[in-house]
């Protein structure tokens, strides 16, 4: 185990406001790096259109993540030796809102999450290895309605109001 690790994580956002909207629209970069050389990048944008009449925000990113498995409970984990797994991940969603009366929105929005596993155990690491089966590919794709109650005075630097959101997705 290292005393001392070197990891990146570097964030950088601007707030601007485009196209006559008076709530301010964000855009947003985030990178990661760590010692067991994971990475991760993802990329967010959010805007209000029309005088806040519709709201609409998009993310995605992905990364490679390299984690080191121990098993369950304390037993596993004292025993010191674990089973390096590597994970891809890709994701993205989208949502659009509408204001659908005074400090209502509602719209729809999709999710999206593409992961692949690898497990590098060559020979196993330990006698009694009992792995749970292994979901090594996973694609999970969700759409569904949002709804937003918000009577915020603004929506950054807030000092009253109420902000509400609801989400259900569905496979």
């Amino acid at each position: 185990s290292d005393v001392c690790s070197s990891d990146l994580a570097v964030g950088l956002g601007a707030f601007y406001k485009a196209g006559g909207s008076e709530t301010p629209w964000v855009t947003g970069l985030a990178f990661l790096y760590t010692n067991t050389e994971s990475w991760a990048l993802a990329l967010v944008q959010k805007a209000n259109l029309a005088d806040d009449r519709f709201r609409l925000l998009a993310a995605g990113g992905g990364g490679e993540l390299h984690v080191d498995y121990y098993g369950v409970g304390a037993g596993a984990g004292d025993r010191d030796v674990s089973v390096p797994i590597t994970q891809d991940v890709t994701f993205g969603t989208v949502q659009g809102l509408g204001r659908v009366a005074p400090n209502l929105y509602a719209g729809l929005q999709y999710r999206y999450l593409d992961t692949s596993t690898s497990l590098h155990i060559v020979p196993p690491p330990f006698p009694d290895l009992d792995l749970p089966p292994a979901e090594l590919e996973s694609v999970s794709s969700a759409f569904g309605p949002s709804i937003e109650y918000d009577t915020r005075d603004t929506e950054y630097q807030t000092s009253s109001g109420i902000y509400r959101s609801e989400e259900h997705t569905s496979e």
